[in-house]
């Protein structure tokens, strides 16, 4: 009897190994999310002419190929077989190579579907025919993010800001991060003369962690580079890493090199270190010594400070707890780098605010309160003669904390008026910003009157009396002699009143319903269950108050801030919004007309989508009868 077995270069996962591979997958997958990354699978095969012709040569051969079903070789004349044509004509399809194709192939086809700059992280096993060896597998998992459509370099700090979370909260402390740049590289080899083989010297260069410099080497003469061009390729750049003293040296080296100039332009960022230590602003005496540290060896000239922590939820379900975990980071951190810095000669001291300090967020009131400090503490610096701003910034198109925001909820602070910032203007209007400007300045895009329409009460707060807005009759205006603000007659109301009497139960229903759908991000004419609870469909915290707003604003009646928590489903809500608008809904003879639903045989059937008129109708007939 044959002794069971795996393939070479495949695992079996027990329980226990299993349990931590997935701990470690969803710390990375969690991480991914945080920074506004959407997930994406895409096939374990893909066609071959979608893999084959991007790997070089000897990655198309370590191509897993699967055989097409039936009688492959019918047509094969097997006297006359050419090994490489044979492979195409007996297989179409091959297992996935990495993640990085299927996503090309991904984008190409669904590129009208995508909005842009596009955030994917993808983690989904890939197979390779390779050799198997120790540590080297034929099914291995990787775990890829990317960025498409920006030139950002703000991408670049976001991934090493991601590296570095996943290393700690994996507990890992010794690693190294190193950065390499495209154009210095295509700069090296066009000091060589081999710019016709830079793809072949890139994927032989990648496995110089696997070959080493003389495996290397050896790829590299059989492509046909001679010595000297090897012995200058590694001289004048691959051994030498990226920091400022290699820089001046391969500066040096590419003088004439329009490509190394622009990468050691980018690299160097007019001459300033960049040096990333992971410091906690909450521990006083770390942030003294390093500060110290720093200032030592040249003198810190300005501080930027952009720490920030979220812990959503509505203020009546927060806890103490919940403002501990958002608060410190805006506040006792800030004020401990105040508290040190008061010692050196700063030129400036910028503090990043945030938006929802100037215009509120419902959900977010421990962030709307940390925000406030750090306002409130860059102004005290001021009144002391020392430099300090605060910047209340809208949310960026590619970088800060909307980027962990989903597609869904970017619509909706669109719908709320709340546009993203273009992150080349935004640093534009930052490079303005001098130690004579206010000490509170706000940088965003916002459209003020779709904001005014979707918050009553903002139009009565006095920093928007000073903000200019076209009046027009959908806007809300205060109602006289009241402490809430009254819409004038337009929108929902405007709908209903002109609709028949008898109608007017269901298209509020309607209306809820196309509301409902528009900020949890479905299909607007999605339909809803009567009694479905909405907070299965998606709805939270936050988006029960957007939904609230609406309603408010578009019926011109205050409403709860607890209004969808006490009447979680549509005919609750809707019952309960006709008790507080009587002059839409007066009560009007039944009608005994026995009523059949569209589409039913038996209204009995659908006594579940029923409202409570329709219900009470249908009752009144039966009686009647």
């Amino acid at each position: 009897m044959q002794k069971p077995s795996i393939p070479k270069g495949t695992r079996d996962f027990s329980p226990i190994v299993l349990s931590k591979r997935k701990y470690i997958l969803s710390q990375i997958e969690k991480i991914y999310q945080s920074f506004g990354f959407m997930p994406l699978e895409t096939p374990s095969m893909e066609n071959l002419s979608t893999l084959t012709g991007k790997y070089g040569e000897e990655g198309d051969q370590l191509l897993f190929k699967v055989l097409n079903n039936g009688n492959f070789i019918k047509d094969i004349d097997l006297n006359n077989v050419d090994s490489k044509k044979l492979t195409y004509q007996i297989s179409e399809k091959g297992l996935r190579y990495d993640l990085t194709v299927p996503l090309a192939r991904y984008v190409v086809m669904n590129q009208h579907l995508i909005s842009f700059p596009f955030k994917r992280y993808q983690m989904q096993p890939v197979w390779r025919a390779d050799r198997p060896q120790k540590n080297r597998y034929r099914e291995f998992w990787q775990c890829d993010a990317d960025v498409l459509g920006t030139p950002s370099v703000m991408c670049e700090a976001d991934f090493i800001n991601i590296y570095q979370q996943v290393f700690k909260s994996l507990n890992i402390t010794d690693y190294v991060v190193k950065i390499n740049h495209r154009k210095l590289l295509e700069a090296a080899i066009d000091s060589i003369n081999a710019s016709s083989l830079f793809t072949k010297i890139t994927i032989i260069i990648d496995k110089l962690d696997k070959i080493g410099k003389e495996g290397v080497s050896k790829e590299l003469i059989a492509i046909g580079l001679n010595d000297n061009q090897i012995t200058e390729l590694f001289n004048s750049l691959i051994e030498k890493p990226l920091n400022t003293e290699s820089l001046n040296d391969i500066e040096q080296h590419f003088k004439d090199n329009q490509k190394a100039e622009i990468a050691i332009d980018e690299l160097r960022k007019s001459g300033v270190t960049i040096e990333i230590t992971q410091l906690d602003s909450l521990d006083f005496n770390a942030a003294q010594k390093w500060i110290t540290l720093i200032n030592s060896a040249n003198p810190i000239k300005g501080i930027l400070y952009l720490a920030g922590q979220i812990q959503d939820g509505m203020i009546a379900n927060q806890t103490w707890e919940q403002f501990q975990k958002a608060l410190p980071a805006k506040t006792t951190g800030l004020e401990n780098i105040d508290q040190i810095s008061r010692q050196l000669d700063l030129d400036f001291f910028i503090a990043f605010s945030s938006l929802t300090s100037i215009t509120g967020s419902p959900g977010q009131a421990n962030y709307v309160a940390a925000n406030t400090f750090v306002d409130g503490l860059m102004k005290l610096r001021r009144t002391q003669g020392a430099p300090g701003n605060s910047i209340n910034w809208g949310p960026w198109e590619e970088a800060g904390m909307a980027q962990r925001l989903n597609q869904s909820q970017m619509m909706r602070l669109h719908d709320l008026g709340i546009l993203p910032l273009d992150s080349q203007a935004a640093l534009e209007s930052f490079n303005t910003i001098g130690p004579k400007d206010p000490a509170q300045i706000g940088i965003m895009a916002m459209n003020w009157q779709q904001f005014i329409k979707q918050f009553p009460n903002a139009n009565s707060n006095p920093f928007y009396e000073n903000i200019k807005i076209n009046q027009k009759a959908n806007l809300i205006e205060t109602a006289s002699g009241k402490n809430h603000a009254k819409a004038k007659i337009s929108g929902w109301r405007d709908t209903l009143l002109s609709t028949p009497h008898t109608q007017r139960s269901k298209l509020l229903i309607k209306l809820l319903e196309s509301g409902v759908n528009v900020v949890i991000g479905a299909n607007e004419n999605e339909s809803i269950g009567l009694r479905k609870p909405l907070f299965d469909l998606g709805l939270d915290s936050l988006t029960a108050v957007e939904l609230k707003n609406r309603i408010e604003a578009n019926l011109g009646c205050a409403l709860s801030p607890t209004l969808l928590f006490d009447y979680p489903t549509l005919e609750a809500l809707s019952e309960h919004l006709k008790s507080l608008i009587p002059e839409i809904f007066e009560t009007t003879p039944i009608d005994s007309t026995p009523i059949k639903l569209e589409g039913s045989e038996s209204a009995g059937e659908d006594f579940d989508e029923m409202s409570q008129d329709e219900l009470e109708r249908l009752l009144a007939s039966k009686i009647k009868h």
